[in-house]
């Protein structure tokens, strides 16, 4: 709707619509529901503002959120309280948007603004109360933006769940062994206590679980259950065996992963960033990067997956070059997933004798010059050596393909310039990947 109209218009346009603003004090209606703290109508009126200045971005561009910026919404009028805590959620390639605001004083409410009709418990277009309010408000004012790219599709996700009958109820059973925040003060993490507050309000779904979970920042959460009651997708989705609602103890192996992620992954936008980041990957390399790392690290429960993969060093062993080596090391973390996440340690720092494996039974079987024993994780990381807790796997594999790995993952190390230390993703590559993937060493700007 934007085009044709000039900058110096969109100026304008702008400024009347912060006059028209500061003189009628809104343009959406706030709902009639009475405020519990005098801070909260400060925090309507934050909210009041930001939905009328997201609209007008809307109308003045292409008719979509994509792109909006704290920095653009105040030039349309935004006017955030000093002490409101904003949260935005750029959804469906642009064209919704959930808000949530509250102050950070004791006894405010947690209210909300959305176009989608129907956004954790409140509906309408107008400005209203939660259904599910936070035991405790956030501690930092400021305003954020998410978009449906940086976390999974949680309304197609949602939809997804609710067609195999999958409730609020099993999402958050699925949740409570997760690792989480504690900003609440409990025992039990922030996201399940948001998670299993939502799934107890009347006509709650899956969708409004990982709404209420969105609101404390629970993408880690939300792409962990999604992994696990998804699965491979060669059955409909379900809820774990685990997942009873009394265990809290994480899974000890990886869910099955797709050979192709559900589009509510939201993948090819990871793929874009790593792209920008390396410049010598291909379009196709990147994607089957993207896939592979969100994948396993949402299952392996290592944190938020899209921030992970999108900002970590990785190593990808590859298909084309070491594939036997690429299914040990899928084979080692699926059975541990914590070795997900590696941290480099110098060879001369390890500990133990590098041969400490030679006469174990798994090794068993070794031709000198056709095969040898490799261990996963790599003796250069600190989870790797005899003196590691559990200690690493161990395989007969191809000689050929064990050394390869060692020398390219030596290559990894020295082109992201790692440090003793340094954390990096390890995201063998499995094989429903094209034969014709190498192995990445993907420094993410590192």
């Amino acid at each position: 709707m934007g085009e044709g109209i000039s900058m110096r218009q969109k100026r304008l346009i702008a400024a009347f619509a912060t006059a028209l603003v500061a003189v009628i004090g809104i343009i959406v209606p706030a709902s009639a529901a009475s405020a519990s703290s005098p801070y909260d109508s400060q925090t309507q009126s934050t909210l009041v503002s930001l939905n009328n200045a997201m609209q007008f971005y809307a109308l003045l561009g292409d008719g979509t959120y994509n792109g909006v910026s704290a920095a653009i919404l105040q030039s349309y009028g935004y006017t955030p309280g000093s002490t409101t805590h904003v949260e935005i959620y750029v959804l469906s390639n642009g064209t919704q948007y959930w808000a949530v605001g509250q102050d950070t004083h004791a006894g405010t409410q947690l209210l909300v603004v959305s176009t989608s009709g129907s956004f954790l418990g409140h509906t309408g277009t107008g400005v209203g109360p939660a259904s599910v309010q936070p035991p405790s408000p956030p501690s930092t004012a400021g305003t954020t933006i998410k978009t449906t790219s940086q976390m999974p599709d949680i309304s197609a996700l949602g939809a997804a769940l609710a067609a195999a009958s999958v409730t609020a109820t099993d999402v958050c059973d699925t949740v409570l062994v997760m690792p989480g925040t504690h900003a609440f003060g409990s025992s039990l993490s922030d996201q399940y206590i948001e998670c299993i507050s939502a799934a107890q309000t009347s006509g709650a779904t899956a969708t409004t679980a990982f709404q209420a979970m969105l609101t404390v920042g629970g993408v880690a959460a939300i792409a962990g259950a999604a992994a696990w009651i998804v699965g491979d997708g060669t059955q409909a989705p379900a809820k774990p065996s685990w997942a009873d609602g009394t265990n809290t103890t994480p899974p000890a192996t990886l869910p099955g992963r797709p050979s192709t992620l559900p589009n509510y992954w939201n993948t090819p936008s990871v793929a874009s960033v790593i792209a920008s980041k390396n410049a010598a990957l291909t379009t196709a390399q990147a994607q089957v990067l993207a896939d592979t790392c969100v994948g396993q690290m949402a299952g392996a429960l290592k944190g938020d997956p899209y921030a992970q993969c999108e900002n970590t060093p990785i190593f990808a062993s590859g298909r084309s070059d070491v594939p036997q080596a690429s299914d040990h090391d899928v084979s080692a973390i699926t059975s541990y997933p914590s070795w997900a996440m590696l941290n480099y340690l110098p060879s001369a720092s390890q500990t133990g004798s590098r041969s400490w494996y030679a006469g174990l039974p798994a090794c068993a079987g070794v031709v000198s010059g056709v095969t040898s024993c490799d261990e996963y994780p790599f003796w250069a990381s600190a989870q790797g050596g005899p003196n590691s807790v559990p200690q690493p796997s161990l395989a007969v594999i191809d000689s050929g393909q064990n050394s390869l790995q060692g020398s390219k993952y030596g290559g990894f190390v020295s082109a992201c310039h790692l440090n003793s230390g340094d954390a990096f993703i390890s995201a063998p590559m499995p094989s429903w990947v094209s034969s014709a993937i190498p192995t990445l060493a993907v420094c993410n700007g590192h």
